[in-house]
């Protein structure tokens, strides 16, 4: 926020942000392994890297940065730590407050607005301002739910040759960018370096098998990937970053070119590829064993 005066171009109350801000972190649950403030925090921090280059500097308002910053800290308050799926198959209550429609985003946003109303920081800000930021802020917070991720890259892919030649604001192009940048802060953990990446991998595989033995204590068939019995580390790590973050981060890549974090994101990729391969390989040595065995028992028989 201060790295672009924020508080002072847009009159922000830095006392009241902070309060805003406590409430915030609050109001996400500690317990999860992953979706929890650190989570929150993390995706801020990817955004705020990606704000710093010199092209999106050129692009968007300190506005439009308000936005996306309060939308990355907010995205997941108060996730309670299984996913869509779940919410709808157990006709939870909030997804018949919501109509089974982006459940869990919809909520993050409710509160985060209902927080606001109490740690309210935008006083200074015109009506006409603050109506804009709702609607921004709530815009970027649902495009995290993964149903609409395909869309999101798509959309970002075919507007490109509009985006490098973009001279004047256009709206729709900034949200459209920093759509692309929550999205990135979203799922930027096989992006960091190898060591982060895998701690990161680990929390929040850790609560996806809580799900999945959730799933099973009530009898409801487990989610893919959820089963802590059935599904190795790497699969899904491989099937992660090859389907959904490369194709998004290349997409981003080729108008802002952050070769670093493409690098970071092929190195785990090759990672996890070569525990693949490994396990591969002990597998076969254990079936040669086995097939060794049963040929020397029928040989002395």
């Amino acid at each position: 926020m201060k790295s672009r005066d924020l508080f002072l171009s847009l009159k922000i109350d830095p006392l009241k942000f902070a309060e805003y801000l406590t409430a915030i972190e609050i109001n996400y649950h500690s317990e999860n392994p992953y979706h929890n403030a650190f989570h929150g925090a993390d995706v801020l921090q990817a955004a705020y890297s990606l704000s710093h280059h010199e092209k999106i500097k050129g692009i968007l308002s300190d506005f439009d940065i308000l936005c996306l910053y309060v939308a990355c800290l907010v995205h997941d308050v108060d996730h309670p730590g299984l996913n869509n799926n779940f919410l709808i198959a157990s006709k939870s209550e909030l997804a018949i407050l919501y109509n089974d429609k982006s459940v869990l985003e919809s909520h993050h946003a409710s509160v985060a607005f209902r927080l606001l109303g109490k740690h309210n920081f935008l006083g200074n800000i015109s009506d006409t301002k603050v109506q804009k930021f709702r609607s921004t802020v709530v815009d970027l917070v649902l495009t995290t739910d993964f149903a609409m991720h395909f869309l999101v890259v798509s959309n970002f892919k075919a507007k490109i040759p509009q985006i490098q030649t973009m001279k004047d604001d256009n709206d729709e192009l900034h949200l459209l960018i920093m759509k692309m940048m929550i999205k990135c802060g979203d799922v930027s953990n096989p992006s960091r370096t190898n060591e982060i990446s895998i701690q990161w991998a680990n929390l929040v595989t850790e609560e996806f098998f809580r799900q999945g033995d959730l799933e099973k204590s009530l009898k409801m068939p487990v989610s893919p990937l959820m089963d802590r019995e059935s599904t190795p580390l790497y699969k899904s790590q491989i099937g992660f970053i090859e389907y959904v973050c490369k194709p998004l981060f290349q997409a981003f890549n080729e108008v802002f070119n952050i070769p670093d974090i493409v690098s970071n994101l092929n190195s785990n990729h090759e990672y996890w590829a070569s525990k693949s391969k490994k396990k591969f390989k002990s597998a076969v040595l254990k079936v040669e064993a086995v097939n060794t065995l049963s040929r020397r028992a029928s040989t002395a028989t």
